[in-house]
């Protein structure tokens, strides 16, 4: 297993949690799709390979998509992660998703603090 690919394994760990990913493992249709992303993702530096996984979470289902911003009654708001906060600047037109994850340049405001914290 290459370092991008337990890179690339991590975040759909992590990001499980938020929903991103659990609309594409409901099936074997679906598990194929995310397998094939895992696999071209793999062969690529690891900032362009998050960024492809990102992209096909956030375009896999509709459910998907929804459930990475859904708000929870333990976790708040699925959009303070990374990744919620990378597709909804993508779907947008905030940023374009040509770029890199490694070029942007992201800050993010948490509700109710003055914290922020600049990736």
């Amino acid at each position: 297993m290459t370092n991008q690919t337990k890179t690339l394994l991590h975040f759909i760990d992590t990001n499980n949690s938020s929903g991103l990913n659990k609309a594409l493992k409901k099936n074997k249709h679906e598990q194929a799709a995310l397998q094939e992303v895992l696999n071209y993702a793999a062969l690529m530096g690891d900032d362009q390979s998050i960024r492809v996984l990102f992209m096909n979470g956030a375009n896999a289902t509709t459910e998907a998509y929804a459930n990475a911003f859904k708000t929870t009654a333990t976790q708040g708001h699925g959009g303070h992660t990374l990744a919620a906060v990378y597709i909804k600047s993508i779907k947008n037109k905030l940023i374009d998703p040509s770029i890199p994850l490694s070029k942007l340049n992201l800050t993010i405001s948490y509700k109710n603090t003055k914290n922020t914290k600049t990736i």
